[in-house]
């Protein structure tokens, strides 16, 4: 009738059971359970509890320390146990929490858990007592029950965690619910609040739920406090009939304040009613939506009224509204449950374009105009798309952009039923523009699709779609799916005399024929040629559809004329290819620079303007973004580029790669021969390299050795470096220190012969100051008018200084060979000076003077790089 125990029944590495006391009609039992691992213990109760077949192992990653002391007292037929249970550094499912404590008591009529702790690892702890009546210890619903649980700044993460849950929720939890009665008849109140939240992105300041309640009803309050205004809401439930009363009400529910729709700039306030009654299967719900005055994307909807009353688990909707000097309705009705059965019509008043382009499209509001109508119908079940039957008509529909006029003959009807969309017979006629449509889609055999399109389309119409092109031309179309049945053809697209013609692109399209064949998987070329800069271009391949969209198209240009920078012409020649998708596409090919010149009004620092500038910013995604370029670019033969202030020899080769939207130049140009002229001085161009070496941006780097004379002096420059770095060095001959050279080049004199005749003081020095400036800006705009590379005007130097004069100076580049300077004093016809410069070929030149005492000269050069 007695056991006596005194014995470590459990023993494993971390976890031990000791028992220690007798077992009889009065036991006197003491209890020691300890674990330093409770993931030991998890998998040992893993082996001994084997899910059901097809049923996953569920695991809690139960991690920590745990201890249980306590003692069972009492016969073997009606023992009591207690005891206190403690685990640290506990881990479940993910979640992390410092310290869990409780004391336990149990015996056949009574179970209890008291002074509970649960504190987070994080923040916030719990506390919970839970007390059940038990018979012979079974639990029924009619037992007696006390619960009590209070908790403060819980973080929603932790207990999502602990559920194994993840909602689109956060923020700190706070709770405090105490109940009694049973589980049939409930008697308590509780409240919950929600701080700092954000529910599906949305910020949530604060949400609070009191509520109170018996087994016979429940009342609850809701208080929801949003940066876009305040909604509340009660509620009463039946849990015994499980039926229920509700309202809902929000004022002023500030629309612009809502995260998730200000990415559509929404401006207005909400107002909500609501309210409900019935059971939980079956409810009875109305609501009224009201937004008196809404703003989207500055577009005013004013009136706008949303009601709806579900009943019998169906919703009866109604929208009204007045937008865009229109009005919009809604009605019809939606089944809650499947297969959701829905009735539903859509109509408009007039609607004027005019209004909607105000808002879109400002800068052509008063080009254009037009209105439509439209009316729609939907019925069907939801659940299945091929029994749903919709119809889309609209009455009327008149376009016009300047003298451009578009107008549907009669009503266009799209209509869908048995899985199968068709567009009615439709006629659209107007400006130029005569097109005729049908078709008949099968939306599961779209191989299946046949219509019929024909007409001509004026291509003034582009400017709709895009204001700042000038366009021209006619597109005619002949395609009828059904005239060539039995074959893969479907029809052709003819262009004529097509001219597009962007505003401020460098080329535009013209005089454009073509015929591109239609069929069931690709649009392909049959013909096309057009005028570009003067030049022809011709295009072949084609653009498949199906089962995706792939380019493979090649374009051939010659002779093409592109002013392109800004005082720069060139004719080119290409071959260019375009192959892939829209999502990746690569464009390849060579382009032969036949000829380059300069404007006539080249300048040369407005042209290294274009590239010494502030780095563009980043381009926009669209198609021209995934669109890779390997392009070669060379020159045919070496170029000669001549100005009046500048002359070129050289050639180039060249890569564009990049994308289209962002392209970038690669390789070197070399310098050959050439001239420029800076203030008063020309510098001959002795050699020279432009590379292009920077992957990522367009970006020149010059090395380029000039010369020129200046008082009996031959100045050699070297640049070197980037446009907007250059660095320079400086030679001379006979040798002088950069500072005489720089002086030389900006003043005309040494630094010695400046201070050994300085300038002139007095009223005959300003004089001489203020004619330097003045001829200056005469010769520069005097050049300028006439065409001339270079006019300076002394009118200190010339004459001796008893007699000081004038001395004018011209400089013409008369062909790209030849070049001629003209200098006379205009105090004595006698003193001129005339040199003739010819270039035989880019390495001998002959050079004639006639000097200012009449002598005469010549010299011939010889030039070789080494």
């Amino acid at each position: 009738k007695q056991v006596a125990l005194n014995q470590s029944y459990i023993k494993t590495p971390q976890t031990s059971l000791t028992l220690n006391g007798k077992v009889s009609d009065r036991s006197q039992l003491q209890i020691h359970v300890q674990s330093g691992d409770l993931h030991e213990l998890e998998l040992v109760a893993a082996n001994f509890s084997k899910p059901a077949p097809g049923q996953p192992q569920q695991e809690l990653g139960l991690y920590g320390t745990a201890v249980f002391s306590g003692g069972v007292k009492g016969s073997i037929g009606e023992p009591q146990l207690t005891g206190q249970f403690a685990a640290n550094n506990l881990r479940v499912k993910g979640s992390a929490w410092r310290v869990l404590r409780a004391n336990i008591s149990a015996n056949p009529s009574l179970a209890s858990l008291t002074n509970g702790d649960l504190e987070s690892a994080t923040r916030g702890r719990i506390n919970f007592d839970a007390q059940a009546r038990l018979s012979h210890w079974a639990y029924k619903p009619a037992n007696p029950i006390v619960v009590k649980v209070s908790a403060s700044q819980l973080s929603i993460a932790d207990l999502e965690r602990l559920a194994g849950q993840t909602y689109p929720i956060s923020g700190t939890l706070s709770i405090d619910v105490s109940m009694h009665g049973s589980q049939l008849n409930p008697v308590g109140n509780g409240n919950v609040t929600l701080v700092n939240a954000k529910v599906a992105k949305e910020s949530i300041q604060s949400l609070n739920l009191r509520f109170q309640g018996t087994g016979d009803a429940v009342n609850a309050n809701l208080t929801l406090q949003m940066p876009a205004g305040t909604t509340r809401g009660t509620v009463t439930y039946f849990p015994k009939t499980e039926a229920f009363q509700a309202q809902l009400q929000a004022a002023n529910l500030r629309l612009e304040k809502v995260q998730n729709i200000q990415s559509y700039q929404v401006n207005g306030g909400l107002n909500l009613n609501a309210s409900g009654q019935g059971t939980v299967r079956s409810p009875e719900i109305t609501a009224s939506l009201q937004i008196p005055t809404l703003q989207v994307k500055g577009q005013t909807i004013r009136g706008f009224k949303f009601d709806t009353t579900l009943r019998n688990r169906v919703a009866d909707i109604a929208l009204n509204s007045d937008v865009a000097e229109t009005y919009v309705k809604a009605t019809g009705t939606v089944g809650m449950d499947a297969p959701y059965m829905t009735n539903l019509r859509v109509d408009t008043g007039r609607i004027p374009f005019q209004p909607l382009l105000a808002v879109y499209l400002p800068a052509q509001a008063a080009n254009m105009g037009g209105q439509t109508e439209l009316h729609a119908t939907l019925r069907g079940p939801l659940q299945d798309k091929s029994k749903m039957e919709a119809h889309l008509e609209v009455p009327m529909l008149a376009v016009n952009y300047k003298d451009v006029q578009l107008a549907a003959t009669k009503p266009i009807r799209l209509d869908y039923q048995n899985d199968v969309a068709t567009l009615q017979p439709a006629a659209i006629q107007g400006t130029g523009t005569d097109i005729q449509m049908q078709g008949r889609v099968p939306v599961s055999n779209l191989k299946a699709a046949s219509f019929l399109a024909q007409g001509t389309i004026d291509l003034r119409l582009a400017q709709l779609i895009q204001p700042d092109i000038q366009s021209s031309g006619q597109i005619k179309f002949d395609i009828n799916s059904q005239r060539y049945s039995g074959s893969n053809m479907q029809g052709e697209i003819q262009l004529v005399n097509g001219n597009i013609q962007a505003m401020g692109a460098p080329l535009g399209l013209s005089n454009a024929n073509g015929l591109i064949t239609v069929t069931r998987e690709r649009l392909q070329i049959s013909r096309f040629q057009g005028e570009v800069g003067g030049g022809t271009v011709t295009a072949t391949g084609g653009v498949a559809y199906h089962p995706s969209v792939q380019f493979n198209l090649a374009l051939k240009a010659n002779n093409v004329r592109l002013r392109y920078p800004d005082g720069v012409r060139t004719m080119l020649g290409s071959n260019l290819s375009l192959t892939g998708s829209a999502q990746a596409a690569l464009l390849t090919g060579q382009v032969r620079i036949e000829h380059v010149s300069f404007t006539p009004d080249f300048d040369l620092a407005t042209f290294i303007g274009q590239f010494s500038g502030e780095s563009s910013p980043p381009p926009q995604q669209g198609l021209a973004t995934n669109i890779k370029m390997n392009v070669a670019v060379q020159s045919t033969s070496e170029m000669n580029l001549v100005s009046s202030k500048v002359s070129l020899q050289g050639f180039a080769n060249l890569r564009v790669v990049g994308t289209a939207a962002d392209p970038v130049i690669l390789g070197r140009a070399n310098l050959s021969a050439g001239e420029l002229f800076v203030g008063s001085n020309r510098y001959v161009i002795q050699s020279g390299t432009i590379d292009f070496l920077n992957p990522v941006e367009t970006q020149p780097v010059v090395n380029l050795h000039v010369t020129t004379l200046v008082d009996q002096y031959n100045i050699g420059l070297h640049f070197e470096g980037p446009i907007a770095r250059l660095q320079t060095s400086y030679s001379s001959e006979p040798p002088l220190p950069p500072v005489d050279i720089i002086n030389l080049l900006a003043f005309g004199k040494t630094t010695e012969a400046s201070e050994a005749n300085p300038s002139p003081t007095g009223t005959a020095g300003a004089e001489g100051l203020l004619a330097q400036g003045i001829s200056s800006q005469v010769s520069s705009r005097v050049a300028k008018l006439a065409g001339i590379s270079q006019l300076s005007i002394d009118p200190t130097l010339g004459g001796d200084q008893s007699n000081p004069g004038a001395r004018i100076a011209i400089q013409q580049r008369v062909t790209g060979n030849l070049f001629v300077t003209f200098a006379t004093d205009v105090t004595s016809t006698q003193r001129q000076q005339i040199k003739i410069e010819y270039k035989l070929n880019p390495r001998w030149s002959l050079s004639g003077v006639r000097d200012q005492n009449g002598g005469l000269g010549v010299d011939a050069k010889y030039k070789k790089t080494f």
